[in-house]
């Protein structure tokens, strides 16, 4: 091979080596391959996942209120303030950190109340309602309200 060919040849090869040395070592696959459709084929469809909608929960009423609660899920939320204007004083009280249990009971069940301080000040984090028999939770909570203290505005 001449010194003309060879330049030449090393002209044509030279900038493709450049540009191949440009080029990412390797493609990201994260995202799979991009569909191809023919011309004349259906587009193909993307799977669709439902929304799942959170909702907040309600906000307990006021010191002052004259909501009436019916149910103990209501009682999440309240301060001990509330609790008392709705059951009265607990019939038993431990303070176990970082929590006070508060517990009623009824005649035919317990309510027991779980308060933390949840940074603005205590509040019923949880509940539970036990009983030998099966009482609804509702039933068990009214029975509660009924016997030891009258909610305003009942």
């Amino acid at each position: 091979m001449s010194n003309a060919s060879s330049l030449r040849h090393i002209m044509v090869i030279l900038p493709v080596a450049v540009l191949s040395a440009c080029a990412p070592s390797h493609v990201p696959t994260s995202m799979g391959p991009l569909p191809v459709t023919m011309p004349g084929e259906q587009k193909p469809q993307i799977e669709t996942k439902p929304v799942e909608v959170l909702t907040p929960a309600p906000k307990p009423p006021s010191p002052n209120s004259t909501v009436k609660i019916s149910e103990p899920a209501r009682l999440k939320g309240l301060t001990p303030l509330q609790v008392r204007e709705v059951l009265g004083q607990p019939g038993f009280l431990r303070r176990d950190a970082p929590a006070e249990i508060w517990q009623y009971r009824g005649r035919g069940c317990t309510l027991d109340l779980f308060i933390y301080d949840l940074g603005n000040g205590q509040a019923v984090d949880h509940w539970a309602v036990r009983s030998p028999a099966r009482v609804n939770d509702s039933e068990c909570f009214q029975q509660l309200v009924d016997q030891g203290h009258p909610q305003p505005g009942s």
